[in-house]
């Protein structure tokens, strides 16, 4: 299980097709998605404006907001984005939307998660086999490795975690 994880295999265009689809639903037509495939971010920042009864909005994310490290890459806040917009049309179609936001709020107030655990490092559960845990292990490691594009820290945390199960 992924916690705090957002990973996608997605690209741009899928990624583009899946907002498009959602707000075809809702009965938006215009949108525009200004830095669309700008991966070159410094900040990873990523909009989406769209028209909606007639004036336009604008929903924002970015690795401030977030406050996540994988989120420095700008595909990953869209992929973000076009997630929440699917909550929020089903919380919608369902008549919850108002009960989606009070979750939402008081879910902002809780303390964050303890994402120190070397089964959430590793995306692992408790009791998996020493075979498991290795391939969980070559997978992170190869996710965060900065030569792979990965965060030197996040990449620490990784080795550490696969010490700490025996198998690094």
């Amino acid at each position: 299980m992924s916690y705090g994880q957002l990973n996608t295999n997605l690209t741009w265009p899928q990624l583009t097709g899946r907002l498009r689809e959602n707000f075809r639903k809702w009965g938006v037509t215009e949108f525009m998605v200004p830095n669309l495939g700008a991966s070159n971010a410094s900040d990873g920042a990523v909009s989406v404006e769209y028209m909606a009864r007639g004036v336009w909005q604008t929903a924002t994310c970015d690795n401030w907001k977030l406050s996540a490290a994988e989120y420095r890459a700008p595909y990953k806040n869209f992929h973000a984005i076009v997630l929440a917009l699917e909550e929020v049309r089903l919380a919608d179609m369902r008549g919850i939307l108002g009960v989606f936001a009070q979750v939402a709020q008081h879910f902002a107030a809780l303390p964050a998660a303890d994402d120190s655990s070397p089964h959430r490092v590793l995306r692992i559960q408790q009791g998996v086999s020493d075979s498991e845990i290795r391939t969980a292990y070559r997978k992170r490691a190869m996710e965060t490795h900065p030569d792979h594009g990965g965060d030197a820290k996040e990449f620490e945390k990784v080795r550490a975690a696969a010490r700490t199960l025996g198998v690094a």
